[in-house]
């Protein structure tokens, strides 16, 4: 019985989480191309739908200034991102006060998953 409540939950997380996925894919969408350009989205991978998700142009063979370490790049990335306005973080779900700790790490659940799973 233990088994398949989980099975229902599990059915039922992975149908909120693509519902919220196709939510902020809507949203990128109407998005300007150099705001996607500035927080790494491709166009091209929203426009190829949720299951493209997670719509990034990553390069692993170049990875970004601010990814390296380069303190330089750090700091660049993290007055880049205090220009954008409340809602623009909130929809890259960030608030202000994680800014620094997003860039130096990536997202908890999400941009570490992905790194570590890359290296």
């Amino acid at each position: 019985m233990l088994v398949l409540v989980n099975r229902i939950i599990t059915a039922i997380e992975h149908r909120l989480e693509i519902a919220a996925r196709a939510r902020t894919r809507r949203e990128l969408l109407d998005r300007s191309d150099r705001f996607l350009e500035d927080v790494g989205i491709s166009r091209a991978l929203l426009e190829a739908g949720v299951h493209a998700w997670p719509w990034r142009e990553d390069d692993a063979a170049s990875p970004s200034p601010a990814m390296s370490g380069n303190r330089r790049g750090l700091r660049q990335a993290i007055r880049e991102l205090n220009a954008y306005s409340d809602r623009e973080l909130a929809d890259l779900g960030l608030a202000r006060t994680d800014i620094p700790f997003a860039v130096r790490y990536g997202r908890p659940g999400i941009d570490r998953g992905a790194r570590s799973a890359g290296a």
